[in-house]
């Protein structure tokens, strides 16, 4: 009986750290791609979604996701804020896209992103 129990208890708990790793590693995936749609990121390598985190102007912390996007001047054009997935950063605690040629509205989500300490969309075509 005590070795089934056993047996039960390191099932339950490896289930458990594997369960943690899945959803983890499935909220950096998310990043990655939610990146990747918007056009901030081109990726190196569009199947190596831990690349992200290498790229210029991208920061992550320890655990792979994102809390640094930081694009000043970098000729980044059209309306990619309304294809920029603000509520897929929840890590996110400093955004500057300023200097760019953004045009369109500021994302309501803004307010979603309850991190974010530093926000910079200077010198874009913004309303709203």
């Amino acid at each position: 009986m005590a070795s089934f129990i056993s047996i039960y208890l390191v099932i339950v708990v490896w289930s458990s750290i594997m369960a943690a790793a899945t959803v983890s590693k499935s909220s950096t995936e998310f990043e990655a791609e939610a990146l990747l749609s918007s056009g901030l990121w081109l990726a190196y390598n569009a199947k190596n979604t831990s690349g992200h985190c290498k790229c210029p102007g991208i920061a992550c912390n320890d655990a792979g996701s994102v809390i640094k996007i930081s694009r000043p001047n970098s000729f980044i054009m059209g309306d990619v804020l309304r294809r920029f997935n603000l509520s897929s950063f929840p890590k996110l605690i400093y955004l500057n896209l300023s200097g760019n040629e953004l045009n369109g509205s500021i994302p309501s989500q803004i307010g979603v992103v309850s991190k974010l300490r530093y926000l910079d969309l200077s010198r874009n075509n913004l309303t709203g």
